[in-house]
């Protein structure tokens, strides 16, 4: 063979090899091509959880979520949409709600994430972003922005602690407002 088809033939087998590889890429939508999606590697997925744990003493929670992926190894409950009542005395004590958190299932140590909303009986509202519940400690506490509103009060502050045992609250740089019967608010 001469120099020619030899050229000739390796110019042929590269648009070859060029054109499949273009055919290839030119099969996927733009979803296909991005960086692939992580595997959850859940044990199991729930929906409609409804988990009830209670000691002696009448101390106790019911957790509630919509849906959750279950990680046994680490016992965490992830979930979505979630409601922990804590229960004291036998009654409900606080009602803590997110749309996203994370339950210890062997501590009850649980991790509030995304519009985070703790409703209590006659001490106020809490509204903040992030907030930890620590179970054997009896506290919750965040360092995000919280707003708490009771009555005609509104204080903000930019993180939380408080025992839930003791009823006692910390809450760094506070702001406290007054709020009025006709919507607005006076400092």
């Amino acid at each position: 063979m001469n120099n020619n088809k030899k050229l000739g033939i390796s110019w042929f087998l590269a648009l070859c090899i060029m054109g499949m590889a273009a055919s290839y890429l030119w099969r996927f939508n733009g979803d296909e091509i991005g960086l692939p999606v992580p595997m959850i590697n859940a044990d199991a997925r729930l929906k409609g959880i409804c988990y009830k744990s209670f000691e002696k003493g009448g101390k106790g929670l019911e957790f509630k979520a919509s849906e959750a992926d279950l990680f046994q190894k680490k016992g965490i409950l992830r979930a979505q949409h979630i409601e922990l009542l804590i229960i004291r005395h036998g009654r409900p004590y606080v009602t803590l709600r997110s749309v996203l958190g994370d339950l210890d299932i062997n501590t009850h140590d649980a991790l509030f994430q995304k519009d985070v909303r703790v409703y209590t009986r006659g001490n106020g509202n809490l509204f903040t972003d992030e907030l930890a519940y620590k179970n054997r400690q009896d506290i919750v506490e965040t360092h995000m922005p919280v707003t708490i509103v009771r009555d005609d009060i509104k204080i903000m502050g930019k993180s939380l602690w408080y025992s839930l045992k003791k009823e006692k609250m910390i809450i760094k740089e506070s702001r406290t407002s007054f709020l009025e019967t006709g919507g607005g608010t006076k400092e």
